[in-house]
């Protein structure tokens, strides 16, 4: 099969990966209403209202586990020497395959996840009974402070937050999907593990740096963003937050492509 990407090809293929993965992509989606049936039947056992705010993050939480999650759940197999070779005898191109995982792993799983969630706290919420007094959009004050995008400063930092929710949940998404070209077994479980080990590495390097950014307070670099800071601290905010999603998207864009290489040479 030819590297070239076809649509109507594609468009086959999805369908096909629609009808393989339906089981498990409904239980991802029940994974969302489940979680929020057990705040309601929380806030029954103990008499107590739940605040909008912690069933929204809970909703959020439960489509992030989807999202780290499905990718091993779905394709767990294409890497694998021998029980990949249905994956590889699919009548698509490898570009094709990568792209219909991508679709399914990083839009439609996270939004039935999502879209599980929210419906059942909408549903629950107008039953008499249960601690879920209001749906999720039922405080629209707030909500129309939040998107008041005739006011510069409030749209400003909405779309800042939105930059750096779209930045992190790419990157968050192509660690796992990447890692699960790499490891066989356990993928989840080794792809936490390594990322610890990072983080861990990080900090033993980069402490050491940071004190002594600290420490001497005459280097150019302190100098010149403390004189940001001071001078305009919208400016100095609006830079780190630069820099967090200009790592994410790099790191993202990076991860995805040497995905695709791994995919595209995998030898069952």
């Amino acid at each position: 099969m030819s590297n070239t990407f076809d649509f109507n090809r594609f468009g086959r293929l999805v369908k096909y990966d629609f009808n393989n993965m339906l089981h498990t992509g409904l239980q991802f989606m029940l994974m969302g209403a489940e979680g929020i049936a057990g705040l309601w039947i929380l806030s029954i056992v103990f008499g107590t209202a739940l605040p909008v705010a912690l069933r929204f993050f809970t909703i959020c939480a439960l489509t992030y586990l989807a999202l780290i999650m499905n990718t091993s759940f779905l394709y767990g197999k294409v890497n694998l020497p021998k029980r990949g070779i249905p994956f590889a005898m699919l009548p698509a191109s490898k570009c094709e395959k990568y792209w219909s995982m991508m679709l399914y792993t990083l839009i439609v799983v996270p939004v039935c996840c999502f879209a599980g969630g929210f419906v059942i706290d909408t549903l629950l919420a107008l039953l008499p009974i249960g601690g879920f007094e209001h749906t999720i959009w039922h405080d629209t004050p707030s909500l129309d402070g939040i998107f008041d995008m005739d006011n510069a400063e409030v749209s400003g930092a909405l779309a800042t937050f939105i930059l750096v929710f779209i930045s992190s949940f790419l990157n968050n998404h192509a660690q796992f999907f990447f890692t699960n070209t790499i490891f066989n077994r356990h993928k989840i479980l080794l792809t936490f593990l390594v990322l610890w080990g990072i983080g861990v590495t990080i900090s033993i390097i980069g402490t050491p740096i940071m004190m002594w950014l600290g420490i001497n307070n005459d280097n150019w670099l302190n100098k010149w963003f403390f004189d940001m800071a001071s001078s305009n601290p919208d400016q100095a905010l609006n830079l780190v937050f630069a820099i967090g999603i200009g790592i994410n998207l790099a790191m993202a864009l990076g991860l995805y492509t040497w995905s695709y290489f791994r995919i595209k040479k995998a030898k069952y």
